[in-house]
């Protein structure tokens, strides 16, 4: 029976055969070689970073905002401070033609005028007339009239002054009327202290417009007749005293005009008169005269400068107190010369 002292000299016998077998087998030499050239020392490559985190999935986007509302538009550029035109120039909306005018002068024009008369009766006379208009609104207007007389061969020469107003109270497209109040006052160089008279008319003017061919003027005058010497009694007239003082003209005057062009007119005059209301003289003192009228007009900037008009009258052509019609044998010719000046 092994021991365990068989078992550690086996063990010490194997081991010390296995030395000499190493000690006899050749050993190898090694080769000799040179150092190699020194390396430097690598660094390490650098770690790939993680693997990012995948993004989380894009959010739905916000709506749009609503669009914004447009500005406001830009105001307009200041205008520059308006400067009030020039008054326009009075009287030109005063026609040239003769026909077209109105009943009253435009506002703030002067006319002045210039009539010259020469009269054939018994005797003959000429006179002067000077007179002056003015429009103080286009509806009113106010005159005066002065009589001159310049010769007179036997008959007393007569001083008339009259001042009077006309205003349109209807002022259609074809038709005017209006009111005339006047008064007057005249006297005989006579000799006899307080040969004067005073009177006072009132008239119902009537125009009509035809176009600018044709124009009627027409109305109705009422005259009171009042003596200043104490012993006359006053008297009524169905007549009118123009520029003329020996010429009576008719309560119902009645005018009739023509324009044969813009600056030339013609017109026909006629009507109806009474020189007294006196019964015992109505009759006898009845009268319608007949003239003619031509007339031209100088105008100036579309507007008439001066009017020159020449006439030829047979003041009473009917007369009540006339057994032999017509009465040719009193007549008058004048001529009228008319400015219009704007203020």
């Amino acid at each position: 029976m092994l021991t365990h002292r068989t078992v550690a000299a086996t063990l010490g016998a194997a081991l010390v055969f296995s030395a000499h077998a190493a000690a006899a087998q050749p050993q190898p030499q090694p080769t000799p070689t040179t150092d190699p050239a020194p390396v430097a020392p690598v660094a390490p490559a650098p770690a790939d970073p993680p693997p990012a985190a995948a993004p989380p999935p894009p959010a739905d986007p916000p709506p749009p905002p609503p669009p914004a509302a447009p500005p406001p538009p830009a105001p307009p550029p200041a205008a520059a401070p308006a400067v009030a035109p020039p008054p326009p120039e009075r009287g030109l909306d005063y026609p040239v033609a003769f026909a077209e005018r109105p009943m009253t002068l435009p506002k703030l024009v002067l006319s002045p005028r210039l009539d010259f008369t020469y009269d054939r009766s018994l005797t003959s006379a000429v006179n002067l007339g000077i007179g002056l208009a003015l429009g103080a609104t286009d509806d009113l207007s106010f005159d005066t009239h002065v009589n001159v007389p310049l010769q007179s061969a036997s008959l007393p020469a007569i001083h008339e002054f009259t001042a009077g107003a006309t205003y349109r109270f209807l002022n259609l497209d074809l038709v005017e009327l209006g009111g005339r109040l006047e008064f007057g006052a005249f006297t005989v160089d006579s000799g006899v202290p307080d040969d004067a008279v005073l009177r006072m008319t009132a008239m119902v003017p009537f125009k009509l417009h035809a176009g600018k061919i044709f124009r009627l003027d027409a109305g109705v005058a009422i005259t009171g007749l009042f003596p200043v010497d104490g012993s006359t009694e006053a008297d009524g007239a169905l007549a009118t005293y123009g520029s003329d003082p020996n010429i009576v003209g008719p309560g119902i005057p009645i005018q009739a005009t023509i324009q044969i062009i813009e600056p030339l007119f013609a017109g026909l005059d006629t009507g109806f008169g009474m020189l007294t209301f006196r019964e015992d003289f109505a009759d006898d003192g009845c009268f319608a005269p007949l003239g003619l009228r031509f007339g031209g007009t100088i105008p100036m900037d579309d507007r008439p400068l001066a009017d020159v008009v020449g006439n030829f009258t047979f003041p009473y052509f009917l007369l009540g107190a006339d057994p032999e019609p017509p009465a040719t044998e009193v007549w008058q010719v004048g001529v009228s010369v008319r400015a219009y000046a704007p203020l």
